[in-house]
């Protein structure tokens, strides 16, 4: 996978994607001079995520966002189960029966089983939307893993309706008068359950958009191994100590590339 952005038609834009991907993804050190993105000094943050960010990952994420952007500038939304498509306006609704969570201006909504309780079943909100109610500078995308599943069940026949999807979501993220100035997407971590094609399939996916769409891209699958029985019980999610390594891995390229251009102090 590549470990920058090509060049881009707007020079002060391209070095500091350029700059944020070697913070992301090789720690190497940034030019001298880096100019931002347009984002401003406290920028609004929204992160969507599957029952990924449902779970454990999404709690220490949660924490570090908040930390360090401020409640009133972070918003959170995560539906297991859910993949692009779910959170596009112009699909049906997808309702999420297996867990969610909503995190704006410091308040939580947070559906998943307890002690033996069934999550409340919840309405997957769309994503022209939120950009709509948040209208946030920066853009975090936990997205992906569900698709191992069309995958599995469809083969290579379904890569072409994930690739259009995937180009959706983005093409939503990006249409003309956006707030948005940056977007990082978590690519899915390691999973024992999945073969190595249909992981690495995903991954292509996601990064394709961040040579079409200049997005920066984290690559899970690079810093994570899952071991039934160590690292959780069904070859997908991770159990809490998992999941906190995952995330601090995460938030640790993260907070490097937002320095470098300038996005976070």
């Amino acid at each position: 996978m590549p470990n920058a952005f090509p060049i881009m038609p707007k020079p002060p834009l391209a070095v500091g994607l350029i700059a944020f991907s070697l913070g992301l993804v090789t720690g190497c050190a940034a030019p001298t001079a880096v100019p931002n993105l347009g984002i401003s000094a406290s920028p609004k943050v929204l992160m969507i995520g599957d029952s990924l960010t449902v779970g454990p990952f999404g709690d220490r994420m949660e924490a570090w966002l908040i930390r360090s952007f401020g409640a009133s500038n972070t918003a959170i939304y995560a539906s297991c189960g859910s993949s692009p498509e779910h959170w596009l306006a112009a699909e049906k609704t997808f309702v999420t029966p297996c867990g969610y969570r909503e995190t704006k201006n410091g308040k939580r909504i947070l559906e998943k089983h307890r002690n033996g309780r069934k999550p409340r079943k919840v309405s997957t909100p769309k994503i022209e939307t939120l950009l709509a109610r948040h209208r946030p500078e920066i853009v975090i995308v936990q997205l992906g893993t569900n698709h191992f599943d069309n995958l599995s069940n469809e083969g290579k026949d379904a890569i072409p309706g994930l690739a259009r999807h995937y180009d959706q979501f983005a093409a939503a993220l990006r249409k003309r008068g956006s707030s948005v100035r940056l977007v990082v997407w978590i690519a899915p971590p390691d999973s024992s359950k999945f073969p190595k094609w249909i992981q690495e399939t995903v991954e292509g996916l996601i990064s394709g958009l961040g040579k079409r769409y200049q997005f920066g891209t984290i690559y899970s699958r690079k810093f994570t191994s899952y071991k039934v029985g160590r690292t959780g019980s069904d070859g997908v999610h991770y159990d809490d100590a998992a999941a906190y390594s995952w995330a601090n891995e995460v938030i640790g390229r993260l907070a490097t590339g937002f320095k470098k251009i300038g996005a976070m102090r």
